[in-house]
């Protein structure tokens, strides 16, 4: 049985819930949109991994999952109430705790989200698995910011700490803006003009996508064309191996190769909207988080 911590109408918990029920996998779902839902509870005994799971006049016993799928919701629904939203903050460290603490497979951990927003942290894990990492400068000194921009000639940007920040093209032309850094440092990277590469890792399966675009950010930018593609082996081990060092067994990896043939990474999504590679491409991404849930 498989624990769903997300909204059924999210096209990634969608997708796993359409291939679990083809294969007759049950499927728990627990929508913190839902305000009877989260009058759920747990009851524990015999230490942390031991207990139940209760959601109206329904009750699990925790052994009874053999996998959980956790998906960020953000969406907040403010007309159910301060008495709701209060328990809904309680529901949520209790089971942030329990997820933390339970051997059940889990994709992803809470515990691993919240660095794996960080992008400085992540570019150090990302070169110790071996890949190679564009010019990046991280700062709040516009003088430095310049002084990037004149060596690399096309040079993007991000937030280095926030959900899903969306990458953008700096070209220069609104110097007044680089005052705005002093507050809040950015990180920039020489711009590579290869097509973008898409790698999903769920477990031990790797899925790589080759990106066409007319943009340097394919979620904002009108997608051409989606093809899958095969990695060359050492380039799948190495994204195995950086998905391990994340603790992220679910993840998204964005990568550029060069000219010379050499593979760049520029970070790792920790919580990937799948399944639009997966309808653009074929791949069976939601199969294997099923098989991974399912053990």
């Amino acid at each position: 049985m498989i624990l769903i911590l997300g909204m059924p109408d999210d096209p990634s918990v969608a997708r796993v819930l359409e291939v679990a029920r083809a294969r007759h996998i049950e499927c728990v779902i627990l929508n913190d949109a839902v305000p009877w839902q989260m009058e759920s509870a747990f009851e524990m005994w015999g230490g942390p991994y031991k207990g139940y799971l209760y959601s109206g006049d329904l009750k699990w016993n925790f052994d009874d999952f053999s996998g959980i799928y956790t998906i960020s919701m953000n969406v907040v629904d403010r007309s159910t109430g301060i008495k709701f939203l209060e328990r809904r903050e309680l529901i949520h460290a209790v089971m942030h705790d329990w997820l933390e603490e339970t051997p059940i497979p889990v994709l992803n951990r809470g515990g691993t989200l919240g660095y794996n927003w960080s992008k400085p942290y992540q570019s150090q894990r990302i070169m110790r698995s071996g890949f190679l990492v564009p010019p990046t400068l991280i700062s709040n000194d516009p003088s430095e910011v310049l002084a990037f921009h004149r060596e690399y000639g096309r040079v993007v940007y991000q937030t280095i700490g926030v959900q899903g920040a969306v990458m953008r093209e700096w070209r220069g032309e609104k110097l007044q803006d680089l005052e705005r850094l002093r507050s809040w440092p950015m990180q920039f990277q020489a711009w590579m003009a290869s097509p973008a590469i898409r790698v999903h890792v769920v477990g031990s399966a790797v899925f790589a996508t080759e990106i066409h675009g007319d943009d340097v950010e394919y979620r904002t930018s009108q997608v051409t064309r989606m093809a899958p593609m095969h990695l060359p082996l050492d380039v799948s081990d190495k994204c195995l191996d950086l998905s391990a060092q994340l603790g992220l067994p679910l993840c998204g990896i964005d990568l550029k190769q060069s000219k010379d043939g050499d593979y760049y990474c520029l970070e790792v999504n920790p919580s990937p909207a799948y399944s639009h590679f997966e309808a653009a491409t074929g791949q069976p991404i939601a199969a294997a988080i099923v098989d991974y849930l399912a053990g």
